[in-house]
């Protein structure tokens, strides 16, 4: 699903519309994050465990009424063949196009720094901070500033655009990550909690900003190929980005130090992998839906 509503969205829209859509829909799967951990306490507190998995899947045959009602967003004449030398065609275009390749890179990078706080955040504050009580909403209020960052983000695209925007974030985000190192290395990575949370919300929302932008920066030039693309924008994003985040989760030592020195290390190869991406040609088409299919 992941990959599927990249590929409906750059079926549908190009250039900054497209980033303005990206970054709505990612929004909107945010919501996940914020209520489920809410919505799955108030089901145990109403009734045994089964009820958990049932509800999980009753959303999923919700979703599967949605896909249906919704339907086929690329017109047939657009379609490529099954074959597996059409796939590995895609795959070339996207890693010979800098943009698309680039903005791939980045978004992997910015969401494994999101994943260190997926992995991290419950060990950190259960054992570090002693407040595992409170980590639903904890986790509740990260996922609600991300949300809050990535709408106000569709603002800024359409105000200075995605390229502008995304560069922006990304240097902000090195910037609060920076500043954030200072008191953890002076508390002995173990700062006040709230020191910590402020950081996590900060950089959370920003990445997320960059994240959504440059995804729709990888997508934008190679519409031709659009489900491919977001195929391998998802694969890199979840697989190459969750072991990435777990390579720092594994040094966890009872600090947050690794959480903010792992993130900052991402954030700027990151930075630097989008520079490189952003002062290349776009070779976007017009309309994604007049581009002829390879």
């Amino acid at each position: 699903p992941n990959g599927l509503r990249l590929a409906v969205v750059r079926d549908l829209f190009d250039g900054d519309r497209m980033a303005r859509v990206v970054t709505f829909a990612t929004a909107v799967f945010l919501i996940g994050p914020v209520v489920m951990p809410i919505f799955g306490t108030a089901l145990l507190a109403l009734g045994p465990w089964p009820v958990i998995p049932l509800a999980g899947v009753v959303l999923a045959m919700a979703g599967a009424l949605g896909v249906a009602w919704f339907g086929e967003t690329l017109p047939v004449h657009r379609r490529t063949p099954r074959r597996r030398g059409s796939t590995l065609a895609g795959i070339a275009l996207v890693v010979r196009t800098p943009a698309a390749i680039g903005g791939i890179a980045t978004s992997t990078l910015f969401g494994a720094a999101f994943f260190v706080f997926l992995g991290s955040a419950q060990p950190v504050i259960d054992r570090t901070f002693g407040a595992g009580d409170r980590f639903i909403w904890f986790f509740a209020g990260s996922g609600i500033s991300m949300a809050v960052a990535l709408l106000a983000n569709a603002r800024l695209v359409r105000a200075v655009g995605a390229r502008r925007t995304a560069r922006v974030a990304s240097s902000l985000y090195l910037v609060v990550g920076a500043v954030a190192l200072v008191p953890v290395a002076a508390a002995g990575g173990r700062p006040s909690i709230w020191v910590w949370y402020a950081w996590v919300c900060a950089t959370n929302a920003i990445g997320m900003v960059v994240n959504a932008n440059a995804s729709a920066l990888a997508l934008d030039p190679v519409g031709r190929v659009a489900g491919v693309a977001s195929s391998l924008l998802a694969f890199c994003q979840l697989g190459i980005g969750s072991l990435l985040a777990a390579v720092v989760d594994a040094q966890l030592d009872g600090t947050v130090t690794p959480m903010v020195v792992g993130s900052l290390v991402f954030g700027a190869t990151g930075w630097t992998l989008l520079r490189w991406a952003t002062a290349a040609p776009t070779m976007a088409p017009s309309s994604t839906r007049e581009a002829p299919a390879p």
